[in-house]
């Protein structure tokens, strides 16, 4: 997620700080790197699962591939699964380990919305000069993994199976990454 957090996060923040950031050409490139791929496990594991897993584990295994397609299985195996590591889930969820493109795509859904709000508020303020300093683009991300620490903090003692599942649980590691990017970024 780290590394993941910093090539996209330092991507994203380029392209936005030179106002080239289209979010139809990024999610356009997102879809066409991950999808074919995506699309192609999914169908094969749910074909094989018709004939390797008996009625209730095929049901699953095709619910979460359906829930998988728009990015969401994470929440979906959250809610059928109790324990990560048990027979039953292992082979009644073959994409149980998708669960993490799913945080994935979650993040870079929100993240470039953040970023849109973060460049309508400097550019609202950037003639006032005490907030050239204040607005830095490495003091808001800071601001915002200081903020998903704790909210990962709050999601384990609430429920600590699915805080390792959602962007509750893992944002901040994501944002780990885009804050190093941001440290490293150079307008």
């Amino acid at each position: 997620f780290v590394i993941s957090g910093y090539l996209i996060g330092r991507l994203i923040m380029t392209k936005m700080s030179s106002r080239s950031f289209s979010f139809s050409d990024f999610y356009g490139r997102r879809a066409r790197r991950i999808l074919p791929a995506l699309t192609l496990v999914s169908v094969t594991t749910v074909v094989l699962s018709y004939f390797f897993l008996i009625d209730e584990q095929f049901e699953l295994a095709t619910r979460s591939a359906l829930y998988l397609g728009i990015f969401v299985s994470n929440y979906f195996f959250v809610e059928s699964a109790s324990d990560y590591w048990t027979q039953l889930n292992r082979y009644a969820q073959p994409l149980l380990h998708t669960w993490s493109i799913s945080v994935e795509e979650q993040f870079y859904i929100l993240f470039p919305l953040l970023l849109v709000l973060y460049f309508s508020i400097k550019n609202r303020f950037a003639k006032l000069t005490w907030s050239k300093k204040i607005l830095e683009l490495k003091y808001f991300i800071v601001g915002m993994l200081i903020l998903a620490v704790f909210i990962s903090i709050e999601s384990h003692k609430q429920n600590g199976f699915a805080a390792y599942y959602t962007m509750n649980g893992r944002g901040w590691e994501l944002l780990a990454g885009v804050t190093l990017a941001a440290f490293s970024f150079q307008r």
